[in-house]
């Protein structure tokens, strides 16, 4: 079974380069095998995207999973009206959410079906973040 996995771009702010580092351990510790290879066979991908550049990842096969990722501030009006628009727009699985207000970081998973949860990032929790985001993906 191909366990292959990557990143579709370079993360742009500190906070996504340390939790991209801290997905590819876990998700190494987990069975499966990072590769910065696009054209390997994949079966999940973290899609980067932001506000102004949202454009999908173009899967090489159905089999592969996409999370997309996008990082904001401030509190959102409405989560589900907010971000399900970039859900569709990137063509994504799965979505996160990475909002970061009032020194608190709180990650939100939405899904096509319309599900939606979230997980808070703790300084010093580092841990047990990653293992409620592996977690959650399997939510």
């Amino acid at each position: 079974m191909n366990n292959n996995f990557t990143l579709s771009s370079n993360p742009t702010s500190s906070f996504l380069q340390w939790m991209s580092q801290g997905l590819i351990s876990t998700f190494k510790e987990n069975g499966f095998s990072y590769t910065d290879n696009h054209e390997d066979p994949l079966q999940l991908v973290f899609h980067f995207v932001s506000e102004d550049d949202i454009k999908p990842f173009r899967r090489k096969a159905q089999a592969t999973f996409v999370v997309g990722v996008l990082e904001s501030k401030g509190k959102p009006y409405d989560l589900f009206t907010e971000i399900y628009p970039f859900l569709v727009r990137s063509l994504a699985n799965h979505f996160m959410y990475i909002n970061h207000r009032a020194g608190t970081t709180e990650v939100h998973f939405l899904t096509p079906e319309q599900g939606c949860y979230s997980i808070t990032y703790e300084e010093g929790q580092e841990t047990a973040f990653f293992e409620k985001f592996t977690n959650a993906l399997n939510h």
